[in-house]
């Protein structure tokens, strides 16, 4: 039908590889900001926490993105797994969490050591029959399981606002799967103040915050902020206190009030 006129909905209009979407669409249309659907209610408001920057440079890039082998090998430290749970215990305790990890292996790992901490967990991937998964599910939404760990089966598409959590163990180079991962906890939910947003992956500082203000395009990937030396600035710096994960121009900590340090200026080269 030469007369169709196609419209995309998408709150993430950008691929890893090629950027925008420019060769399906011809123009781009923005929708209200985070700042306003936050302030009607639309979207929860949230705290975030960076804990850990994991050491990611021995892994390989693939595809565009962190191959999944190095990767998994990388974030299965019991070290890291065991201070996600040592997290969520001081953050997010009995709240429902979702985890974001590498493959499955590594979401197994995870589960297990929630359980062995007493908290009740539960593992979901592709081999679960659609009965069973929507069981496991329901327990998740009614509070019967606090935590449930997953590897991107639970990410694009998938609603449940009683999700209070999110616990990011899978480092992406990918924005618009970070954005997918948070996203699935910033559902708006009745007695719900606001979302648990806890970074294990590196991701804030790689992306930045979930409400940041983005220019997209159709033709572009996002450009990220460059420092006069022409380094790449991170959009995020992380209280040395709380750890909360906080712009790059705040001041003062968003949590804590405590107060972030001013590095002095250097004076002109002569």
């Amino acid at each position: 039908n030469k007369q169709a006129r196609h419209i995309g909905l998408s709150a993430t209009p950008i691929r890893m590889k090629d950027g925008g979407l420019g060769q399906f669409y011809e123009e781009i249309v923005y929708g209200p900001s985070y700042e306003s659907l936050m302030k009607d209610g639309f979207i929860s408001k949230y705290k975030a926490y960076a804990p850990a920057n994991p050491d990611l440079s021995e892994v390989k890039i693939s595809m565009g993105d962190y191959a999944v082998g190095d990767l998994s090998m990388a974030m299965s430290k019991p070290q890291i797994i065991g201070s996600a749970v040592d997290e969520y215990l001081k953050y997010a305790k009995d709240k429902r969490a979702i985890v974001f990890a590498v493959d499955v292996n590594h979401s197994k790992k995870i589960n297990d050591e929630f359980l062995s901490r007493g908290i009740k967990s539960m593992h979901l991937d592709g081999s679960f029959d659609a009965l069973s998964r929507k069981s496991i599910i329901n327990d998740f939404k009614s509070g019967k399981i606090k935590v449930m760990c997953n590897v991107n089966l639970l990410t694009t598409g998938f609603d449940l606002p009683a999700i209070e959590a999110c616990i990011m163990l899978r480092p992406t180079m990918s924005l618009s799967l970070y954005l997918q991962q948070v996203g699935r906890a910033l559902r708006p939910s009745e007695g719900k103040e606001h979302a648990i947003l806890l970074d294990h992956s590196g991701n804030f500082l790689k992306h930045g915050l979930p409400d940041d203000d983005r220019e997209w395009s159709l033709t572009e990937k996002i450009k990220k902020r460059k420092s006069k030396d022409g380094k790449t600035e991170s959009p995020v710096k992380v209280c040395s206190s709380c750890f909360a994960a906080n712009n790059a121009f705040n001041s003062y900590c968003v949590i804590c009030g405590s107060a972030f340090e001013v590095k002095a200026r250097t004076g002109p080269e002569e």
